[in-house]
């Protein structure tokens, strides 16, 4: 009689060692099918740059909806095909924000749309995507925020070469809220 009892324990032990083993090997293995996702998508959105729509026929401002600044002439602020190139490099600097210490950093911008961008408060915000687009004879940039309080945050910006200014909106999503926002250059 004491026998079957240790064999029924010596049962349920095994049973109990079984479930856990698997239950082990099932939370390994979500573990790195996450990491994995979490990988792929990283990289992703590193490959591909943000893309911003194009303007619509019955657009007047721009595809950003970008309020231009109060000194623009947005008679002259179309940008010729012509001068793309030389335009694009007055991009590249540190531009601060009006209304605040926020700065971007914008670099390199290249023919196919990518642009690398800094972006610090005053401490560095990851960039987790950035682009440039030419529509309209507009220069647009979009720069999407990837990092704590800024989870997919993201600025659609207007070039306007003559007055130096970047101007656009900014839509901060832990707020759900956009703001009509513009940035001077620095340097």
């Amino acid at each position: 009689m004491g026998k079957s009892n240790t064999n029924s324990d010596e049962k349920k032990f095994d049973d109990s060692l079984a479930k856990t083993k698997k239950s082990r090997w099932t939370s390994l293995l979500a573990i790195v099918v996450a990491v994995a996702v979490i990988f792929f998508i990283s990289r992703k959105m590193k490959d591909d740059p943000v893309e911003v729509a194009p303007a619509s026929s019955n657009d007047t401002a721009s595809s950003s909806n970008a309020t231009p600044p109060a000194t623009a002439d947005t008679s002259s602020s179309s940008i010729a095909p012509q001068d793309l190139e030389k335009v694009l490099k007055q991009l590249e600097g540190k531009w601060q924000r009006t209304d605040g210490g926020y700065v971007i950093e914008l670099k390199n911008p290249t023919p196919d749309g990518k642009i690398n961008v800094g972006y610090y408060n005053p401490k560095p915000i990851h960039v987790g995507r950035s682009g440039w687009q030419y529509t309209a004879g507009k220069i647009i940039v979009a720069v999407e925020l990837q990092d704590a309080n800024y989870p997919g945050s993201l600025y659609t910006l207007q070039f306007f070469p003559r007055e130096n200014v970047l101007a656009g909106t900014y839509f901060q999503a832990v707020e759900k809220v956009s703001y009509d926002v513009e940035f001077r250059r620095l340097q």
